[in-house]
């Protein structure tokens, strides 16, 4: 043989002996993956990416809890709700329009009863309207803002500014103000409830008023002023005693009917 076929030789020899190491190494790493469900040493994971993976997991489903317990327990809000304020002696629709930040014309669109703007009756209801939302996702109200004055006291605020609509109590919980030190000019959250229906109960209604309770209020009456049946008031305001002059109700309507319903409530 001579010395070029004796190298052609060598050189295939040792081609044929290498591809054949290389197939018997990459069948014993299949047979070892397979027998072991583990990669070789070559292939193991990244410690480092391993516990970055896991971490990352784990902030997922700590932040995936904390959105899934933290929910609203408004059941809807609503772009119309009205409130029943309760005029009293020395008031007139300047001052009222200013404590429920609506327009005069506003309030005499829900109260088309009204034939004189300058002139109503202490003791007559009027409805303000204001959208009722929900406040820190726990409960339906709506927040009017309130300029303090000289002398004014949480009890005068809620109960004759506000006629009843809220209360001191609520004013004291939504502001940061002591009631003994309420500051002049500091504007307050006034806060107060509303309704927007109950599925439950009614799909008809998609209006509420709510009215502060006054003495001599009953079941009876209210349903009969607003052209209600009584079980169906009774049903919107459950184990609410009308008659406690006291509190504070929720009176259905339809929003298309909105100014007869509620003509004097």
């Amino acid at each position: 043989m001579g010395e070029v076929g004796w190298r052609r030789k060598m050189i295939g020899g040792v081609g044929k002996k290498s591809g054949e190491e290389d197939d018997l190494k990459r069948r014993r790493f299949i047979r070892g993956v397979r027998s072991s469900g583990q990669p070789t040493h070559s292939h193991r994971l990244d410690p480092n990416m391993f516990r970055f993976e896991l971490v990352l997991s784990f902030s997922l489903s700590i932040i995936f809890l904390r959105l899934t317990a933290v929910q609203s327990k408004c059941p809807k809000t609503c772009d119309l709700a009205l409130g029943s304020y309760s005029v009293w002696l020395g008031t007139n629709l300047t001052f009222i329009s200013t404590v429920s930040a609506d327009s005069i014309t506003d309030i005499l669109g829900y109260n088309t009863y009204i034939t004189n703007a300058d002139s109503i009756d202490p003791g007559n209801r009027i409805n303000l309207p204001f959208t009722c939302d929900c406040i820190d996702d726990e409960f339906l109200g709506h927040v009017f803002p309130y300029t303090v004055q000289s002398g004014d006291t949480y009890y005068e605020i809620a109960q004759t500014y506000y006629a009843n609509l809220t209360t001191p109590a609520m004013l004291e919980q939504f502001n940061s103000y002591p009631a003994s030190n309420v500051p002049v000019n500091a504007v307050l959250n006034v806060t107060v409830n509303c309704s927007c229906g109950d599925a439950s109960v009614s799909k008809a209604y998609g209006l509420f008023v709510t009215y502060p309770l006054r003495v001599g209020d009953s079941l009876g009456s209210i349903a009969a002023t607003a052209d209600l049946s009584t079980d169906l008031l009774q049903s919107y305001n459950p184990g609410v005693d009308f008659s406690a002059g006291s509190g504070l109700v929720y009176i259905p309507g339809k929003a298309e009917v909105e100014s007869k319903v509620f003509q004097g409530l």
